[in-house]
Formats: structure tokens, sequence, C-alpha cells
């Protein structure tokens, strides 16, 4: 199971590296600069730092896990630098992330086979023993995907009609600043919530009401390609919420928990 541990605890930060301690002027720097940018390696320590100091207290000895975090610390400045050759587009967003998968997966696999581990905590090692990080991870790792990474797949999926409204309404529509993106947090943290309690109907009552709230604006020729903007975004981020929530629900059903 201690393979299986590692995984999970690794995608967690490898999730709070890559979107949540990652400002925009880093990517934007990245992409600008390439190699030259130092950005692209407080990054990848940012991912190799917090992984090593985990795989430290799950056991993994010195040796392996300093080799595991410069594996993962020089993967991430590869696959970054040739993720900011190329546009940002969904496709190359879900190659990006596929390829640190893919080396995070390896790793744990290759690791499966290290000998002589030992916990340097005795709270680790009733946790590891009862399982319990194999189900509070995955609460834990689901409600930090439906968050920023969501979003960003969300804003890239959008990105050619967020350009044509933007085009077509110009400057004249008054906002609050970032409230659509904080609404969208909200409401896919209430759509997981009510998935992982089973209240499908809630999810369904929510999506009503969302619908009717934009529904007035259908009348206004001017406000309806907004409208259906906004609308697409609302069924995007509730497919993506609805798919984490399933793989939570699966995974826990894998462990026979119901």
């Amino acid at each position: 199971m201690m393979p299986l541990v590692l995984l999970l605890l690794l995608l967690v930060l490898h999730v709070l590296a890559d979107f949540y301690w990652q400002p925009a002027a880093w990517v934007t720097a990245k992409r600008q600069l390439g190699w030259r940018a130092t950005a692209l390696y407080w990054h990848g320590l940012c991912h190799a730092g917090p992984m090593w100091l985990v795989m430290l207290a799950l056991g993994y000895g010195l040796l392996n896990s300093l080799l595991a975090a410069a594996v993962i610390f020089v993967s991430h400045i590869l696959i970054d630098l040739l993720k900011a050759r190329v546009s940002a587009s969904l496709r190359h967003f879900i190659w990006d992330q596929l390829a640190h998968l893919v080396v995070l997966v390896g790793l744990c696999w290759l690791l499966s086979d290290a000998t002589q581990r030992q916990t340097l905590t005795a709270m680790v090692q009733p946790w590891l023993e009862g399982q319990r990080l194999l189900l509070v991870v995955p609460y834990l790792l689901a409600y930090l995907l439906v968050l920023k990474p969501v979003s960003v797949v969300i804003a890239t999926l959008l990105k050619p009609w967020s350009n044509a409204l933007n085009q077509h309404q110009g400057h004249d529509q008054e906002t609050l600043d970032k409230a659509g993106e904080k609404i969208g947090y909200l409401e896919r943290l209430l759509i997981l919530t009510f998935m992982l309690l089973g209240q499908f109907s809630a999810i369904g009552f929510l999506l009503a009401a969302k619908s009717v709230f934009r529904f007035g604006e259908l009348k206004n020729e001017r406000d309806k390609k907004l409208t259906e903007y906004v609308m697409l975004g609302t069924l995007a981020s509730f497919v993506c919420t609805l798919l984490v929530g399933l793989l939570v629900k699966a995974w826990l059903n894998l462990l026979g928990v119901s």
C-alpha cells in the first residue's frame, strides 16, 4: 500500500505546486523567457522540495528521496519548457499534466521495491496501517482539483468564445472583479459536496436555479451571447466536477467504503 499512499500524496503536492503556489507572473515569465526564467527553477523546487520531505517522512531513505526529488525537478523543468513553446490550448494542457502524471507514477513504481522503509515519526505509521490516508487524501485531492485546476481547464476550453465575446461586448459590461471565478469555486464546491453526500437532487436544483437566473437575459439580443457563454461555462463546470466526484466514489467503492 505504501507506493499508493506515496502516489496520492505526490498528486496532492503536484496540484498545490502547479495551481496554488505558482503565481501568474511565473507562468508569463516561463512563456516569455523559457530556460532563462528564474521562475522556471523556483517552480521546479516548489515541486521537488515538498515531495522530497514527504518521501523522507514515509521512510524511503535519504538517497532514494534525493534521487526521486532530482528526477521530479529535472522532468518538471523539461516538461514546462516544452509547454512554453506551444500554444496555450486545452490539448497541450492535458498532455502537460499527463506527462507529469507519468513521471510520478513511474517514480512510485520504481520505489515500490525500496527496502528498509521506516517512518520518521510515530504519527505516520498508524495512519498507514489503518489505511486512513487512502480515504482522506482522495477527498483532499478532489476538492483541490475542482477549484483552480478545473478553472484553468474551463478558461482554456472557453478561450475562443471569451475572445469573441470581449470583442463583441467591448468594455461596457460592468462586473465585479473576478466575481465569476469565485462563483465558479463556490458552485463546484457545492456540487462536489452534494455528490459525495449522495444529494443528487440538490445538484439538479443548483443547475436549475442558475439557468432560471440567466434565462431573463435571453430576451435581450445584446446579452444573448453572454448568456450562452455563461451557460456553456456552467455546464463545463458541472461536468468536470461530476467527473471528479465519480472518480472519488469509484475509489471508495474499490476500498469497500460505501
